[in-house]
């Protein structure tokens, strides 16, 4: 399905406009950035509860060391780099990086992000309170996903309306909306959403079901652009006042949203052809959705040389009215989207990629192909689709 990676390329562009990638993105696409990260986790829950659901079809059970050596495989190479280089260059001059390394080494920089223990925030490590997310979800979801598949439907569902009535009473409890947003409890609907989607795909009665109802040429497109739609009215949190306010975006508009990115990811499974899906597999974006690992940890780096270094190299060099102070803003974007680019790529290709040919070691075994269903993958994009991932 290399439509989820031209949907994770969307998401980790996102990532940089959120975090100041310049005016014209910004402009396009500014006011609902902040969502890209439920973005990601929902993909996250897709992904591996798909994976773990057929393994278990396969196999009766998951083998949890071959699991866990795959995950550990694919995420620590990049994120105990990313953290040493931190450490040794401390590019936002923090004062002491002792307990954001902590923090950031065992995996909880999600709660420090929501209470800045030692100023996590400004440390240049705060972008890992979403790896400290995933890497909790990945310790619990083997053993979630060995529920009994007819139970498991409802333990989802089941979680998933708690968690939104806990994320209710923190809201009443007037917690910060860092705290609603950065950390693993409050973030598991948007896992668990995704889980359900691969759960309900897996099955044979209900994948035909949402076949049947999802079969008009016109839903993808239309569940796009709500997609969009919703992410373009959905204010960031931190302007908002009172609890009012609070209770609609946390507990209708952003659950709404996470529906509609599911239903949008159901419904690309069964319109291949869709000019949705083929936006999403274009050239670009696979290959963006490939390193986007990188390009998130390390973009604030990239972000950073830009600002501090390589403008002063490159203005001068360039003629007087593409210099003029008006276009250096525009001048900075690019340069910004440029190097994240180029960081991400060198993280892929010198980091992460050795470290991926050893993950398909830990594979599980072979699944058991589907004969005449619209999901099933060629080959070659299964094996592709589980490298990256």
């Amino acid at each position: 399905m290399p439509f989820l990676n031209g949907y994770r390329a969307l998401a980790v562009l996102l990532v940089l406009v959120q975090h100041g990638l310049g005016p014209f993105s910004d402009w396009c696409f500014g006011k609902g950035c902040w969502t890209c990260m439920d973005m990601f986790f929902l993909l996250t829950g897709f992904l591996i509860g798909s994976l773990l659901v057929q393994e278990i079809a396969d196999n009766g059970k998951v083998n949890l060391f071959k699991f866990y050596a795959r995950r550990t495989l694919r995420i620590w190479p990049g994120h105990f780099a990313f953290l040493a280089l931190t450490i040794l260059l401390n590019p936002y001059d923090c004062k002491s990086m002792l307990i954001p390394a902590i923090c950031t080494a065992t995996f909880i920089s999600d709660y420090a992000t929501a209470f800045n223990w030692g100023g996590i925030i400004l440390s240049g490590l705060v972008q890992t309170w979403s790896i400290s997310v995933e890497e909790k979800f990945y310790a619990i979801s083997p053993f979630l996903l060995s529920i009994s598949r007819r139970s498991l439907k409802w333990v989802l569902i089941a979680g998933i309306a708690a968690d939104e009535l806990w994320k209710v009473f923190l809201i009443a409890q007037n917690s910060p909306w860092v705290r609603l947003e950065a950390c693993f409890d409050t973030q598991l609907d948007s896992l668990m959403i995704g889980v359900l989607t691969g759960v309900l795909l897996s099955e044979q009665r209900t994948r035909e079901w949402l076949q049947q109802k999802l079969s008009a040429t016109f839903l993808p497109i239309t569940l796009a652009l709500a997609a969009v739609f919703f992410n373009s009215k959905l204010d960031h949190p931190g302007i908002l006042q009172g609890t009012a306010a609070n209770m609609l975006l946390w507990s209708v508009y952003l659950p709404a949203y996470k529906l509609i990115l599911a239903a949008l990811i159901c419904c690309l499974c069964f319109h291949r052809q869709s000019i949705v899906t083929k936006v999403l597999e274009l050239g670009p974006l696979q290959w963006i959705g490939t390193i986007s690992y990188g390009i998130y940890l390390w973009h604030t780096f990239a972000f950073r040389f830009v600002g501090r270094q390589l403008i002063f190299w490159v203005v001068p060099l360039m003629p007087a009215w593409l210099a003029s102070p008006q276009n250096i803003p525009y001048i900075i974007e690019v340069l910004k989207l440029v190097v994240a680019l180029a960081f991400g790529a060198i993280s892929f290709y010198g980091l992460e990629n050795p470290f991926l040919q050893l993950k398909a070691r830990f594979k599980p075994a072979r699944l058991k192909p589907e004969v005449g269903t619209e999901l099933n993958n060629a080959e070659a994009t299964a094996e592709r689709l589980f490298l990256v991932h």
